[in-house]
């Protein structure tokens, strides 16, 4: 039992107390913390008097009483975070202008920046999805000049490679065409593709319901996709339901539902069937044809064998099996992950637009940088009373620094929400698939993260260096002269960032000029008042009674006063086939085989689209030896070395009859001017074509488009009237380079907005220091032009500079842009003074403000300023 000479205080929490409350208030505290302690003994005993004596010592840890605990390592105390804070917010406030100014900036060139790496992303982003994507090849064949590579393939070679190479896991053929299926009332024309049963273990696209093995590996059965089975049959399940095929006149078993092919997948497809269920018209009788080439077809290797070594093994196939005319040739196999970009070309863009991404991202870094030493430049007393209160210099290079970390942040969640508003109309006008988880793809994050910190970090870090350097008597005098490596590093940024604006605008004039130069080339056919309709008469179970039918067809629409001319042909200018074969040309001392392109047209194609026959004569419908004759192009005339077609006669690399060569017509751009025109052969076949061409009467074209459509209503009663004018489906080949053009245009526009406001910026720091000077001057006499002309001078040869340094470069880079092109612009020198021009005089109006606001100003504000 405790005595009263026993109780007291606990002597730990004496202890405590003693070491944290200051000594002057120490004796005072603890004498009457005791005195309490006592009291509550009495009133309420000794275990809560002693806990209400921990609870006041607790109560007493109040900033005014206790020690201050000095941090001996730490440079800047966390302790003093909020107080750089405060002064950051008050300073953020005082400095209005300067402060929108540095995060709108840095907000639209974040955003441009991450908007572009967006689309650089996704472009790469292609067929990875797919597991085994590094080891899934196309199958493709070269030639032996090297020139020529062809990714299509006869219809035995993938089986049959894949039964002889061992290396080979899988393989698939994959065969695009088109068909009406019906599931009870509802029609649907939609596209087929038939593959083999490797398709399955190939690639990796979900499967909602079913088997797709077995979908693709059965007679009689189909694989859909989601959005093609919700057409056909609503939200029910469609797995084990018949389908019928209206073309071909056959019915299908749902086997298989599977997701849309995402964007980023260059295999497009709606529905899946298996080999043997193909098309008639490719089977049985094409099973075994050599000669043909239009499918494409993909393997797997196995883990471990590189392209180049199965290349190898492939090197004997050619000999083994393929006709005389290619045994020559070689089987090249070509990367998945590259497909996209040898679909589209698409590699150089994205290579342009990573190098605009970097260009905006620099200029906004340079800006930023430059606002923020003419921000700090208000602060200088700031800092000089700083440093005679004891700060050092991390700690002031760590406040500026924390400052500026703090406008990154907002500027970049400003910029996340601009992208976000932006991303829609970006996917929409790309036809992208791009997502907005920016936080949960791991590259985009990190992109963020890191972009946020580089362009805190390095912007803040040269010009609080700087300013926390000063001497304390100079800064709080607000008398700096910086020296002169500062000088020129400010001046080279100013440099760098107009050269890179000069960059943009160069780009964008070239990349405009070459489309608008494709575009107004005289293709040497008319597709102005031409629409094609698709036909696809070979789909059908009897395509020679609807062959019949379309030329009845076709007849009747020339009968229409509103209707020119109608030609049927297996595709039209800008959307011919890539299908090639080797021709070969006797004569008494060589033999000669050429790779011509081929299109099967009929006796008014060339009169349809005005295209000129130079030698010879057309095709006619009443000579039933034009089925053994051709009318080649004026490049594949020279490819044979022939001065004219007296008695030319040539014969296809597996062998038949011979084909008479009856004309040649004038070389024609039938694809973009990106290509240069290949040798094309036409032949005679009016029912193995798939496109009806119509010209109207150019004042009449309404009207013989109302009659075509009431036409083909009663022709084809399941499929809505489609159709496309000529000259308009051939402008969008250079879609590409549109879009592009578009891009380069608006992201120059954003760089020179941000660029000025870094030059505006500039100026009013450099007026700032030199505003005694132009006090003198206004007091000596000096005419508020010759003030403004001084002032402006220094950063119009700036510009110039910036002009000098991006004009090689520019060349340089353009003419790597212009080598994808054939038939190109040239670029002069109009090109460049034109883009220097536009930054020069944007450079001189900003500049212009901030000098005539300094040389109105009343000079005796400038000469008192100390």
């Amino acid at each position: 039992m405790n005595t009263p000479n026993d109780i007291r205080p606990p002597q730990w929490l004496l202890r405590i107390l003693r070491s944290i409350i200051r000594g002057e208030y120490l004796e005072e505290i603890e004498g009457d913390m005791t005195e309490v302690f006592f009291e509550n003994v009495e009133t309420f005993g000794v275990r809560k008097a002693r806990f209400l004596f921990a609870w006041d010592v607790i109560m007493l840890a109040r900033p005014a009483i206790v020690k201050r605990l000095y941090a001996t390592h730490s440079l800047t105390p966390l302790y003093m975070l909020s107080n750089y804070l405060r002064t950051g917010w008050r300073n953020f406030l005082k400095y209005k202008s300067y402060s929108a100014i540095n995060i709108i900036g840095l907000c639209i060139g974040f955003s441009a920046s991450l908007l572009l790496f967006l689309i650089v992303n996704y472009e790469r982003s292609f067929d990875k999805f797919q597991a085994n994507y590094r080891n899934i090849y196309r199958i493709a064949e070269s030639w032996p000049n090297g020139n020529d590579i062809l990714d299509q393939i006869v219809t035995p070679q993938a089986p049959i490679m894949d039964e002889e190479y061992p290396d080979i896991l899988h393989s698939t053929r994959f065969f695009d065409s088109e068909d009406i299926i019906q599931a009870g009332d509802t029609y649907l024309r939609t596209g087929f593709h038939t593959v083999d049963s490797g398709f399955a273990h190939l690639f990796d696209f979900k499967v909602v319901s079913g088997d797709l093995h077995h979908a693709v590996s059965t007679p009689g059965q189909i694989a859909l996709t989601q959005s093609v089975a919700k057409k056909l049959f609503g939200n029910d399940d469609p797995v084990g339901k018949v389908v019928s095929l209206i073309n071909s006149e056959r019915q299908l078993t749902v086997a298989a539902v599977v997701e849309d092919p995402p964007r980023n997948s260059t295999l497009q497809f709606d529905v899946l069937v298996p080999w043997e269920s193909a098309p008639d018209f490719v089977k049985p009788e094409q099973a075994g044809d050599w000669y043909n080439m239009f499918m494409t077809a993909y393997v797997q290797l196995a883990p471990g064998i590189s392209k180049e070594e199965m290349e190898q093994k492939l090197s004997d196939f050619p000999g083994r099996h393929f006709l005389p005319d290619r045994k020559s040739n070689k089987i090249v196999l070509l990367p998945l992950e590259g497909q996209h970009f040898r679909e589209t070309n698409s590699q150089r863009i994205v290579s342009i637009l990573a190098v605009i991404a970097s260009a905006i991202l620099l200029i906004s870094c340079i800006n930023f940088v430059n606002l923020t030493i003419s921000q700090l430049l208000g602060r200088l007393r700031e800092i000089g009373v700083r440093k005679v209160m004891g700060s050092n210099r991390p700690q002031l290079v760590f406040q500026f620094m924390t400052e500026c970390l703090i406008v990154c942040s907002i500027a970049v969640a400003m910029g996340l929400l601009l992208t976000y508003l932006v991303l829609p109309v970006v996917n929409n006008y790309f036809g992208y698939g791009i997502t907005d988880d920016f936080f949960t793809n791991g590259p985009t994050a990190l992109f963020i993260v890191g972009l946020c910190l580089l362009a805190g970090i390095l912007s803040s870090f040269w010009p609080s260096l700087m300013l926390s350097g000063l001497r304390p008597v100079t800064s709080i005098r607000g008398a700096v002269q910086w020296n002169k490596s500062g000088g020129y590093l400010r001046k080279g940024l100013v440099v760098v960032q107009f050269a890179a604006s000069v960059l943009l605008i160069v780009g964008t004039v070239v990349i405009w000029s070459q489309v608008q130069y494709m575009k107004s080339q005289d293709l040497k056919f008319k597709g102005d008042h031409v629409v094609s309709v698709e036909t696809w008469a070979e789909l059908f179970k009897d395509p020679e009674r609807v062959s019949r039918e379309i030329m009845t067809f076709k007849d009747e629409l020339a009968k229409e006063s509103a209707i020119e001319s109608v030609a049927m042909s297996q595709a039209v200018p800008g959307a011919y086939w890539h299908n090639y074969n080797g021709f070969v040309y006797f004569d008494s001392t060589e033999k000669k085989t050429v790779s011509l392109r081929q299109i099967t047209i009929d006796d008014q194609y060339f009169t349809t689209y005005r295209m000129k026959i130079v030698e010879g004569r057309n095709f006619s419908r009443d000579m039933e030896s034009d089925q053994k004759a051709a009318i080649i192009n004026q490049t594949a005339m020279r490819a044979y070395g022939w001065n004219d077609i007296t008695d030319k006669r040539i014969q296809t690399g597996g062998g038949g009859d011979f084909i008479e060569i009856i004309g040649v017509v004038e070389d024609y751009y039938y694809q973009s001017l990106k290509e240069e025109i290949q040798p094309l052969i036409h032949f005679f076949n009016p029912e193995l074509t798939a496109r009806l061409s119509v010209r109207f009467h150019p004042d009449r074209v309404a009207e013989g488009l109302a009659i075509l459509e009431k036409k083909w209503s009663a022709l084809d009663p399941y499929e809505p009237f489609k159709y496309e004018f000529v000259d308009e489906s051939f402008d969008r080949l250079y879609k590409e380079q549109e879009r592009l053009g578009t891009t380069s245009s608006v992201f120059a526009c954003i760089a020179l907005v941000i660029a000025g406001m870094g030059l505006f910026s500039m100026a009013a720091y450099s007026i700032r220091l030199r505003k005694k000077e132009v006090g003198i001057r206004r007091v000596l006499g000096a005419s508020l032009r010759s003030i403004v002309v001084k002032l402006s001078s220094d950063f119009g040869v700036l510009v110039i500079i910036g002009f000098i340094i991006a004009c090689p470069v520019a060349w340089y880079l353009m003419n790597i842009f212009l080598q994808d092109f054939t038939y190109r612009i040239q670029l002069t020198p109009w090109i460049f003074l034109a883009a220097g021009a536009i930054v020069f005089t944007i450079s001189m109006v900003m500049v212009g403000l901030q000098s005539r606001r300094a040389a109105v100003d009343n000079p005796v504000n400038a000469l008192r300023d100390e």
